[in-house]
């Protein structure tokens, strides 16, 4: 634990520097294997498909249905480039997360403060640029069950302005792990779905790109039923 403390204060001095990338690197060597102890623990036996719909060359927007506290683990761990996400501003005050996340570059959402809400898509856009993928759950906040909440338009206009393909995440019964049982953990199975990239370049409509991308997700809930 002494030295994963010690690469959190490296990479937090690496982020205060400018050096976002190093910083970015170094916290993942932490978090992977965190992630990893974290989702045995939990006993979440997780299935993934679709990992070939993913280039390791491209950058993408993550967009994904959020069921679970644990989804940000689960997602994290199943992607092979790690990204970051965005997140909200609550979990920047959970002790040690909150340090790990902020040397990751997460982007910390208020979600009552519309200014904040457009200073994160900016701090997004420009995260995507620079090359990091990145994972945004537009429900807004955990559906704790297995019906999906209505998508909020405005999260997708990260990809509209960097330019990046998005790819649809599909998670299924991350829910039963812990918020189906009143917040005590139980072992489940959990299913993670990468879909085919979406290419963004024709399309204008935040509100019709988010409610196509719900569509994928929601028949990939019902396909796997």
């Amino acid at each position: 634990m002494a030295l994963n403390l010690s690469k959190i204060r490296q990479a937090e001095k690496l982020h205060a520097e400018g050096k976002q990338k190093e910083s970015y690197r170094l916290i993942d060597t932490v978090a992977e294997k965190g992630i990893k102890k974290i989702i045995k623990i939990v006993g979440a036996r997780t299935t993934i498909k679709g990992l070939e719909n993913i280039s390791h060359d491209e950058t993408y927007l993550f967009v994904g249905n959020h069921q679970s506290n644990m989804d940000i683990p689960l997602v994290y761990a199943c992607i092979p480039r790690k990204p970051t996400f965005i997140a909200k501003k609550e979990m920047k005050n959970i002790p040690l997360l909150g340090r790990v996340m902020k040397a990751k570059g997460c982007i910390f959402l208020d979600r009552n403060n519309p200014r904040n809400a457009i200073k994160s898509i900016n701090e997004g856009v420009e995260l995507l640029k620079s090359g990091e993928n990145l994972v945004l759950f537009p429900e807004g906040t955990r559906s704790k069950g297995p019906k999906m909440n209505e998508f909020k338009a405005g999260g997708l206009k990260l990809a509209l302005k960097s330019g990046v393909k998005i790819v649809p995440v599909t998670i299924k019964n991350s829910y039963m792990l812990m918020e189906k049982n009143n917040g005590k953990v139980k072992p489940a199975d959990v299913e993670i779905i990468f879909s085919e990239p979406i290419d963004v370049s024709n399309c204008k409509d935040a509100v019709t790109l988010s409610a196509d991308i719900q569509k994928i997700i929601e028949q990939n809930l019902r396909d796997s039923e």
